[in-house]
């Protein structure tokens, strides 16, 4: 992986001038060096991405941690996609239960 680049300059830096201050180069991902794509139809929230990644790869691992054993770092537990959408349900569903209700 060490030489691969996942972005790419897409402004030069910019040096002060007239007071104005210096500005860095810009980069940006290489998947959108030539502009950045359309909107994927359905996705507007951060919970759409993750609910489209949940029924695209359910058994896939999300979430991860390292089991400590005899206070050393030992092998990764990983959550699946679909246990840590139940996860966030249950608690999405608790919290309703205790009439917290969505605000506009």
């Amino acid at each position: 992986m060490g030489d691969k680049k996942f972005i790419v300059e897409v402004e030069k830096a910019k040096e002060s001038v007239n007071g104005k201050p210096s500005m860095g180069p810009v980069y940006r991902s290489l998947f959108a060096k030539d502009g950045f794509p359309e909107p994927v139809e359905g996705l507007e929230s951060c919970w759409d991405i993750f609910r489209i990644s949940v029924e695209k790869y359910p058994d896939n691992r999300m979430l991860g941690r390292r089991e400590i054993v005899d206070g050393e770092p030992g092998k990764y537990l990983w959550l699946t996609y679909k246990e840590v959408y139940g996860i966030v349900m249950k608690v999405g569903f608790a919290i309703r239960s205790c009439g917290v209700e969505k605000q506009l």
